[in-house]
């Protein structure tokens, strides 16, 4: 199994992914996320083989074909590889696992910044209001939770503000698959922009990053 970089642990993870928010509290001139990926961790050893369930080799290729996906994905969109790409994830190794081979992969695919986070508030069974809140103080373009059902389902209801829509959403959360948001304007609700699927060229089937109207004459 190759070797993947190790994630910062939580007390330093907050501090990075808060860079430049004032102290005041005053977060007006925040560069916040507005593209989100949500991902639910690959596949992991049965608990009988070992109680801490890390990733299968299944789930290490999974985590990794959806990492060369996401890095598609962004490119199309018309991110540059300069673009600052935060991978963040709780404290159970199956998560962290996974998002160390996104990061990795990422890094190997050119992105310049796209280093992972340990943060509390994306286990299983969180209230996603932390979640929520972690993502208006992040600094930083994109962010990437890598996270567990069925609090994967329920913090994606949250965000597009249609918590009827939770038992939907959670049906999405394949090993290693979630889904993409673009917030709306400034604003804390979300919108839906593309599914991740296991197995396919989902990138592709996403749709392009809107273009600017043209000037009127």
């Amino acid at each position: 199994q190759g070797h993947v970089g190790s994630c910062r642990s939580s007390s330093l993870a907050t501090s990075s992914i808060m860079a430049g928010v004032p102290s005041s509290g005053d977060d007006t001139g925040i560069d916040k996320p507005s593209l989100l990926i949500l991902l639910r961790h690959g596949t992991p050893v049965p608990e009988e083989e070992d109680a801490e369930k890390p990733l299968s080799d299944q789930g290490r290729e999974e985590a990794a074909f959806t990492a060369n996906g996401i890095s598609e994905f962004l490119k199309q969109r018309g991110n540059s590889l300069l673009t600052k790409v935060m991978v963040i994830h709780g404290p159970k190794v199956r998560a962290k696992q996974t998002s160390e081979i996104v990061s990795e992969v990422l890094t190997k695919a050119g992105w310049d910044d796209a280093d992972c986070s340990e943060v509390d508030g994306l286990l299983p069974e969180d209230d996603p209001k932390s979640a929520m809140t972690l993502l208006e103080l992040a600094a930083g373009p994109i962010a990437i939770m890598v996270g567990h059902l069925p609090h994967m389902g329920f913090l994606a209801a949250k965000l597009i503000d249609q918590p009827a829509a939770a038992g939907r959403l959670k049906g999405l959360f394949h090993p290693a698959c979630g889904l993409v948001l673009k917030r709306q304007g400034k604003g804390p609700v979300w919108d839906e922009v593309a599914e991740i699927h296991p197995n396919t060229s989902w990138w592709l089937e996403a749709p392009p990053q809107p273009q600017a109207a043209a000037p009127s004459a």
